[in-house]
């Protein structure tokens, strides 16, 4: 099969090998020299439909299945609805799709996810904020008299930030993706993954902060004691 210009938007037509359609195998997608296993599945139906296939090739082409025209022996497969045997599409036969990567509108949840994550990004500053202020009293860049009371603010700017991630946690939880693709439900569980990573780093940090205050408290009781002693 020649691949001629495409006058959609793409430089050249995608092609299709169709290996399985049973329903939960797989479909050999080759956009230009590049071949590519997916699992397929129905997703109302047991029978594959047209619709099936352009959301698969949509997650591999990046066409989006709106913008889609997918051929097959000539005839265009039009009705999204239709299962692809009805159309004589069976296990090898190779399909071709055409179209424009315009891209399609955002999901609103998507939209939210990308919210969390830009707060996300906002609070994880104020923590790196902590970490600077804390490094500097580790090493004693801050007078003595001064280092209870900075570590006290520095317990609280830490507390804040932990609510604001367990209230990013929580929104995110919210969402309903059970009808949504699978690339919406990785980006919320990386964006959960990262913020769990940015909660443990917090328990760090205050793990650090307690034990200087704990150092402090035991320097303040060893001054007493020999005081007390030398007293004597």
């Amino acid at each position: 099969m020649s691949c001629l210009p495409c006058c959609l938007g793409t430089p050249y037509p995608q092609v299709i090998n169709v290996s399985r359609l049973d329903g939960g195998g797989q479909e050999r997608c080759s956009p230009g020299p590049q071949r590519y296993n997916l699992q397929v599945s129905a997703s109302e139906s047991k029978d594959i439909c047209v619709s099936d296939l352009k959301e698969t090739a949509y997650q591999v082409i990046g066409i989006p299945p709106e913008n889609q025209k997918i051929i097959h022996k000539g005839k265009q497969l039009s009705d999204p609805k239709r299962p692809l045997y009805a159309y004589g599409v069976t296990n090898g036969s190779r399909l071709m799709v055409m179209g424009s990567k315009n891209s399609r509108p955002k999901d609103p949840r998507q939209q939210e996810i990308e919210a969390v994550k830009k707060n996300a990004a906002k609070v994880e500053q104020k923590q790196n904020e902590v970490i600077q202020e804390l490094e500097g009293i580790e090493k004693g860049f801050l007078e003595s008299a001064l280092v209870q009371e900075a570590l006290q603010k520095l317990e609280r700017r830490l507390a804040s930030c932990s609510e604001e991630f367990l209230k990013l946690l929580e929104s995110l939880d919210s969402l309903s993706l059970a009808d949504g693709p699978e690339i919406l439900r990785n980006s919320r569980k990386t964006t959960v993954q990262h913020i769990q990573r940015l909660l443990d780093s917090n328990d760090s940090l205050k793990s650090r902060i307690a034990q200087r205050k704990l150092e402090i408290v035991m320097f303040v009781y060893y001054l007493d004691k020999r005081a007390s002693w030398y007293g004597r």
